[in-house]
């Protein structure tokens, strides 16, 4: 089977196959997990988090040439559950007259329904952020709050597996975790859940971090955040991915990947100390970047294989000069930054609007904004990259549809308000 298993022949089966941003690595991690097992020593095993491609793993030994497919079908079951879940949840809570335009608005998103069928870990991140959700709305509902209730455990177990896929995920999900401990239970009891919880959520870092020592002899997740990091810094840098960036002097030093890895860190962090001035421009581009649109003069990311981008309404516009002037020019940089600008704003409308109802439309305030805000913040740090806004968007756009019918329907606010004081 490992003779078998190449990378070349899967750009030849178009209908088999989405490849995500990071497809290749992916399936080259993946080949030497089908051909050595789970502690291959293939570099793209502990370059990139081995999460992904050891979920893939049984479906490539079922079959290396239709399993691209089955992932994608498997993805896309994946995400339409999640938003049953979170469908069923939110309609037997107070906050269900908002109900079909959250169920459309998170099912029907093109960039995230089409893109369940993509290699690569970002829906499924999203879909695990509203299974948690969910299971929020329906702990929510009960009257015997304990730390048995499944809700918690199930909610534990989807930022698990979206953390599983990608660490970083971690701090988001237990941030997560704090507010709703917090905002549920004692200080006690919410301490043993932030614990508890957490425990659950790490046990995929840990579990690359244990394949790691055994195949490489070394302590890491992975070992591409110094790279990643020397990406979007030094005086050369955008904020973004370009050709012409050349990251921070650092000398090179001896020792495995993960010391290397550790090395280049070092050497962005004091880059910025020394440079607090370009390092605030840099911030603030990566920022703009993460919630950039996914089309037009603004737009920067790796999103370039999304199927929504193959199929965009002005993607044909711009085949033309005509087009292209409109598109890139004055009027596209008008429209983009009016996308950008009012999606956020709708953001941050929705947040005050949920915290000024009080009691339980404050958690959820929280719940929606501080992950999402803590997911752009892993950006300044590394690329400003709209594809790394994906993983949240499941929160954010709800948080911005709590903005526009905050906007649009303060009757229906006022309302909920005075239900949530009657509850409290």
């Amino acid at each position: 089977m490992a003779s078998t298993f190449k990378v070349m022949w899967l750009w030849n089966q178009p209908n088999h196959l989405l490849l995500g941003s990071d497809g290749e690595n992916y399936f080259s991690g993946l080949e030497g997990l089908v051909k050595d097992g789970v502690f291959s020593e293939a570099g793209n095993l502990h370059y990139w988090p081995s999460g992904y491609p050891i979920l893939m793993w049984p479906l490539a030994e079922l079959s290396t040439t239709y399993f691209p497919f089955f992932v994608g079908v498997l993805q896309i079951f994946f995400y339409s559950f999640a938003t049953y879940y979170f469908a069923i949840s939110l309609q037997g809570s107070k906050f269900g007259k908002i109900f079909w335009p959250a169920v459309i608005i998170v099912t029907f998103n093109p960039m995230l329904a089409l893109n369940a069928s993509a290699i690569g870990y970002e829906v499924n991140a999203a879909a695990s952020f509203l299974i948690a959700l969910g299971a929020f709305f329906k702990f929510s509902n009960r009257q015997d709050k304990n730390l048995k209730n499944p809700e918690i455990w199930y909610a534990a177990l989807a930022l698990a597996l979206a953390t599983f896929m990608q660490p970083r995920i971690s701090v988001l999900a237990f941030t997560f975790f704090l507010i709703w401990a917090l905002a549920s239970f004692k200080r006690l009891v919410a301490l043993l859940m932030i614990i508890s919880t957490s425990a659950v959520v790490a046990l995929g870092p840990l579990f690359m971090i244990g394949r790691n020592v055994v195949a490489n002899d070394f302590v890491a997740i992975s070992t591409n955040l110094g790279t990643t990091m020397n990406i979007g810094a030094g005086p050369q840098s955008t904020g973004g991915y370009t050709n012409q960036a050349t990251g921070v002097p650092c000398t090179p030093i001896e020792g495995d990947a993960a010391a290397q890895d550790s090395h280049k860190v070092g050497c962005v962090l004091s880059w910025y100390k020394e440079n607090p001035g370009l390092g605030a421009s840099l911030f603030l581009r990566k920022f703009t970047y993460h919630f950039s649109p996914w089309f037009g003069p603004l737009a920067n990311g790796t999103t370039a294989r999304s199927p929504w981008l193959d199929i965009h309404p002005f993607k044909s516009t711009v085949q033309s000069q005509e087009g292209f002037n409109l598109v890139y020019g004055n009027t596209g940089k008008l429209v983009s930054w009016g996308w950008l600008i009012g999606s956020f704003a709708l953001m941050i409308w929705g947040f005050i609007a949920l915290w000024r109802l009080k009691g339980q439309a404050q958690v959820l305030a929280a719940l929606l904004l501080a992950p999402s805000l803590l997911n752009a913040l892993s950006s300044l740090i590394t690329i400003g990259d709209n594809r790394f806004r994906m993983p949240t968007m499941t929160l954010s756009i709800l948080l911005q549809l709590f903005g526009a019918y905050a906007l649009l329907s303060k009757k229906s606010f006022k309302r909920w308000a005075s239900l949530d004081a009657k509850s409290s």
